[in-house]
């Protein structure tokens, strides 16, 4: 077994989403429900996935319930939002504003009904991850979705992946060495200028003594006159 942990630990819970008597979210009882399961031994929570009645959930009240739920939890594990849609589009812009609520990761599930190929789902998740910056669970469910996301698509994904983590690296180390090269100039800049300020001061100094040497030898050539 890799020692290596997943990022989101191993027990993930799809939390179900409380609804009060008139069929509103109960957020009072989702933050108490989140919390349970947190202090139960869960590593990270999926909110408002289809266990948490993603369907039957608008926007508005999707970023109620993870705002909830992000303040109950209080970073002692990740928030994880169901933010999939089968429109690539509505999930970019609907990611985008859930990232601002400090969810940890995102949620998204292969494209329903519209039957992409692989192609098709490989574009939708890749156009996703492009535009934001938290990581993606990729929800692949073919008894739903109709359509299965092939191994060979999972892996060029990652392997997507790991070019941007690549890149990300390789553009680190640039600006390291372009700040170190940057700091190194300004350093050899200083102490040219400390070196040059040292010289004229020898010099000043010199011409001062040479003076003074002058004037004491003139006076005591008058005094032997």
């Amino acid at each position: 077994m890799s020692n290596v942990e997943p990022r989101f630990g191993r027990l993930i819970t799809a939390m179900v989403t409380p609804f009060n008597d008139e069929r509103e979210l109960d957020l009072d009882r989702a933050q108490a429900l989140a919390t349970r399961l947190i202090e139960g031994g869960n590593d990270s929570l999926i909110i408002n996935g289809t266990t948490g009645e993603s369907p039957t959930v608008f926007y508005p009240q999707k970023i109620e319930l993870f705002r909830a739920v992000v303040e109950a939890v209080g970073g002692k594990a990740p928030v994880i939002a169901n933010v999939g849609d089968n429109c690539t589009a509505d999930t970019v812009d609907f990611a985008k504003d859930v990232a601002k609520l400090g969810v940890d990761g995102f949620m998204c599930v292969v494209p329903y009904y519209n039957k992409p190929p692989q192609e098709g789902m490989y574009q939708h998740f890749k156009t996703i991850a492009d535009a934001v910056e938290l990581p993606i669970i990729l929800y692949n469910i073919p008894g739903r979705c109709v359509v299965n996301m092939e191994a060979e698509t999972t892996l060029r994904l990652k392997g997507d992946e790991l070019d941007r983590q690549r890149d990300e690296v390789s553009a680190t180390r640039s600006k390291t060495l372009e700040d170190a090269r940057a700091q190194a100039q300004s350093l050899l800049a200083d102490a040219r200028a400390q070196a040059d300020k040292t010289l004229e001061d020898a010099r000043a100094a010199a011409e001062e003594m040479q003076q003074s040497a002058r004037e004491q030898a003139t006076a005591q050539a008058r005094r032997l006159v």
